[in-house]
């Protein structure tokens, strides 16, 4: 049987899973829900499936040899030539008529839009993170080989963003302080919109019903962190912040979710002897880290000096709002625009433990009104159904007359 649609999209993804990708959901749920077909080409994770088909979504999942032993070999493969199937996938597919490229994230965008200037499809580029910044927050201290691979990795990329941002027919970003900045770098204005990284309201009515009552608390004040545990997030600033308060404040700091640089942080822990008041969780589903939000009195976004956060502006951070949680944030220039804008929550100075916990105590009689000026902003201005429309507003802009096609047999 044949079906009607709007528009064939050809998405790839190789630096995340999906449906793992919450980004990504969001996009692909909206596209098919205004009527395209999207072909999607991802990295395949563990015991996932080569292909899968769903209503209007073609999956086909790529492995990369030592993925999984990962290392400094992978790195080098990958950045080499893996990240570069991209255009393979595409010239493959050169006889199906795509509306759209649409990639993700900077290391597969180069093949990316080579593939469209030769197919002649518009490429559109969806920038999660800073890359090259982001090559020098993950180079070990203590590695020479990882510095120096690092480093060439970054000015790499910079080159390859300086021609992506000139060539590509569309960029979405993740904050309006990071649009700021391709522009800047030479990015024409009229082709970049910021895309948050927000909710979508009706996942997280479902997953606060789900979660009613599941975790309670006891008479501690309750700090929660919900995110990875990589060093440039900067989770020993509020593990130190626990330290500083003893004898002020009756506090526990629930750690929810894993990385590299929790060895470091356990290490820590026990050093500053505050086990019984910082708590690991580990990795946890989506609702049981929910829980511990719900259970909080104040969510923290910390983070260590970089380019990389001074535009991010993470997912967790509109999870807090819509639990109606006040947030203590690092401040860097893109959630400071957030939370000067809605007043729902304080910032602090970066890796500063002392200045943290002093922030705490200044405004911990007005926590309850910062979180409900949170839940407000969310349910009124950054949400998915909101900012959505930002993403279907590029996309008519590139794709000017999409037409009809026909699904036949898929790729």
């Amino acid at each position: 049987m044949t079906k009607k649609i709007e528009g064939r999209i050809l998405m790839i993804l190789f630096d995340n899973y999906y449906p793992r990708d919450p980004r990504v959901r969001k996009e692909i749920s909206t596209l098919i829900e205004r009527g395209f077909h999207v072909d999607l080409i991802v990295k395949r994770g563990e015991d996932e499936p080569e292909r899968e088909e769903r209503d209007n979504l073609t999956i086909k999942r790529v492995s990369f040899p030592l993925e999984r032993r990962g290392g400094t070999l992978y790195g080098i493969l990958y950045y080499a030539i893996f990240r570069h199937s991209a255009l393979l996938e595409a010239l493959r597919r050169r006889k199906i008529n795509y509306s759209l490229i649409h990639v993700h994230d900077l290391p597969a965008a180069f093949s990316s839009v080579i593939a469209g200037k030769f197919l002649g499809v518009p490429v559109l580029v969806d920038l999660h993170e800073d890359w090259p910044d982001l090559m020098l927050l993950l180079a070990r201290p203590d590695s020479i080989l990882s510095r120096f691979l690092s480093r060439a990795l970054y000015y790499l990329l910079r080159i390859e963003e300086g021609l992506v941002l000139r060539l590509a027919d569309g960029i979405i970003t993740t904050s309006d302080i990071f649009s700021e900045d391709i522009i800047k770098k030479g990015a024409k204005s009229e082709r970049v919109v910021s895309v948050e990284n927000v909710i979508d309201l009706n996942e997280m009515r479902r997953v606060e019903e789900a979660i009613k009552r599941r975790y309670e608390k006891g008479g501690r004040f309750r700090l929660v962190y919900v995110g990875g545990l990589a060093h440039d997030q900067g989770v020993d600033v509020p593990i130190r912040a626990v330290k500083e308060l003893e004898g002020s404040l009756d506090l526990e700091f629930i750690v929810v979710g894993d990385g590299a640089d929790l060895p470091r942080l356990k290490a820590l822990v026990k050093n500053l002897g505050l086990e019984d008041r910082v708590i690991f969780t580990g990795w946890l589903p989506f609702e049981d880290a929910m829980s511990y939000v719900a259970s909080a009195d104040l969510c923290v976004r910390s983070g260590k000096r970089s380019r990389q956060l001074e535009i991010s502006l993470p997912n967790k951070v509109f999870q807090y709002m819509y639990f109606a949680k006040p947030i203590a944030a690092a401040d860097f220039k893109a959630i400071r625009r957030i939370i000067n804008e809605c007043e729902c929550g304080f910032l602090f100075e970066p890796e500063n433990h002392v200045d943290l916990a002093k922030k705490i105590m200044d405004n911990i009689d007005h926590l309850d009104e910062m979180g409900r000026r949170g839940r407000e902003y969310v349910e009124s201005k950054m949400n998915w159904d909101i900012v959505s429309e930002k993403l279907i507003g590029l996309y008519s802009k590139i794709i000017k007359s999409p037409g009809d096609e026909d699904i036949g047999n898929d790729p």
